[in-house]
C-alpha cells in the first residue's frame, strides 16, 4: 500500500493518510548533560546523564567526547539506549582497562568537551545538549 499524494510520506508510514489518518506529527524533544562530578580525578569514575524530554522518548543517545587541546582533534562516541527518558553513561578511572582506547585518550585529558546527541524515535524529533566542559585532574 502507497502514500496518497496529499499525505506526508515517512517510510514506513503515512500521515494524514489511510495507513494511519489519526497519527499526531513529530514533536520536538530536549536533551540535558549532566556529568557527576564534572571535574573528576584521574583514579576516580566520571558519570555522565542525558536526559531527554518529548513525547515518552525512546531509542539511543550517543555521547560524543571531543579533545579540547587545539594540537589533536581526536573525538570519541558512545551510544547508550535510554532507560526511560535517562541516558548513563559512567567512564572507569584512567588507569583501567579501557576497551574503547580512543574514548580513553580524549577523556583523560586535563580538559574535554561532551554534547550527548539524542537519535529520535517516531514521535520524538531528534536533539542535542549543550557542549560541556568536563575536566580530568
Amino acid at each position: 500500500m502507497s502514500c496518497s499524494d496529499k499525505a506526508v510520506c515517512a517510510a514506513p508510514r503515512c500521515f494524514g493518510d489511510v495507513l494511519d489518518p489519526g497519527r499526531q506529527e513529530v514533536q520536538s524533544s530536549t536533551t540535558l548533560l549532566q556529568s557527576e562530578p564534572n571535574s573528576a580525578a584521574r583514579d576516580a569514575t566520571q558519570t555522565f546523564v542525558a536526559n531527554v524530554s518529548g513525547k515518552t522518548p525512546t531509542g539511543q543517545v550517543v555521547f560524543v567526547f571531543k579533545d579540547d587541546s587545539q594540537v589533536d582533534q581526536r573525538i570519541a562516541r558512545v551510544t547508550v539506549a535510554l532507560k526511560g527518558p535517562v541516558a548513563t553513561l559512567v567512564l572507569p578511572s584512567c588507569d583501567a582497562n579501557w576497551t574503547e582506547k580512543k574514548l580513553h585518550l580524549v577523556a583523560c585529558t586535563s580538559r574535554f568537551l561532551v554534547t550527548a546527541r539524542y537519535k529520535g524515535d517516531d514521535d520524538n524529533l531528534k536533539s542535542s545538549s549543550q557542549e560541556m566542559v568536563a575536566f580530568r585532574y
